[in-house]
């Protein structure tokens, strides 16, 4: 595993170098106006999931949907929708609005991988440039792939499934990952990518994997591709991760 980390960063140091090639997801729902009596202990149950309860002391305390807030950060309105029966995203190319990822390891070794980060991008600021995109990448861009258009999901995540060693982010960090998308399948909200990783050294080959990710779809047009994992187990470590990409 060390091997591999290692090797890891050896690629992430060559694909630094290369980041100047060429080659090289809104709200949620707003808080609900509702005039209404809450005794002690009681819970009003509002839409989406949300409750407010009134504590004993007479305090009010709020359980809102995190889904919703995760993926789209403020309330107005905002529902969502049932799957799609076939995928929304078809051809279409989508910015990044949101790219979060979250890892929780049990610290209890010495592995270099035990260890528990988070991140959202939300205003990142990407060094690639690309003449496909001259207003630059910011949080990223995802473009499904089409006969005349190239597949790609260039943003701040690793999307890799597993239920083994920690599924960690790129260089256990916040940083643009170009990936190209060489196909998909879909199922009402599961998506199947196969994703390539190209070096920058074109006489070292590619890296090409299946990666599955839940489809959330919400009436204000935006579409989350998610991958919830865990916990698990390996080599003495307990794990459990969270990656969300939001698409707009």
């Amino acid at each position: 595993m060390k091997n591999l980390i290692l090797n890891l960063l050896i690629v992430l140091t060559v694909l630094s170098s290369c980041q100047k090639e060429d080659d090289l997801l809104q709200p949620i729902p707003q808080n609900p106006s509702i005039t209404n009596n809450i005794n002690n202990g009681d819970t009003l149950n509002l839409n989406n999931g949300d409750t407010i309860t009134n504590t004993d002391n007479g305090e009010l305390s709020a359980e809102l949907n995190h889904d919703l807030i995760v993926a789209n950060g403020n309330n107005n309105g905002v529902t969502v929708l049932s799957p799609s029966t076939t995928f929304i995203g078809e051809g279409k190319s989508y910015n990044v609005k949101r790219a979060e990822y979250e890892i929780n390891c049990s610290e209890l070794t010495s592995q270099h991988f035990d260890t528990s980060y988070s991140y959202v991008s939300t205003h990142f600021t990407s060094p690639i440039y690309h003449t496909d995109y001259p207003n630059g990448i910011g949080n990223g861009k995802v473009d499904f792939p089409t006969p005349t258009q190239e597949g790609r999901f260039w943003t701040t995540v690793y999307p890799t499934n597993g239920n083994a060693s920690p599924s960690h982010a790129w260089n256990f960090g916040e940083m643009t990952l170009p990936l190209y998308i060489l196909d998909y399948t879909y199922s009402p909200g599961v998506i199947n990518l196969q994703l390539e990783f190209r070096p920058c050294n074109q006489n070292d080959p590619p890296t090409v994997w299946w990666v599955t990710m839940n489809v959330t779809e919400y009436s204000d047009g935006t579409v989350a591709l998610s991958i919830d994992q865990g916990p698990y187990n390996f080599a003495g470590i307990t794990w459990d991760s969270h990656l969300k990409v939001v698409l707009e």
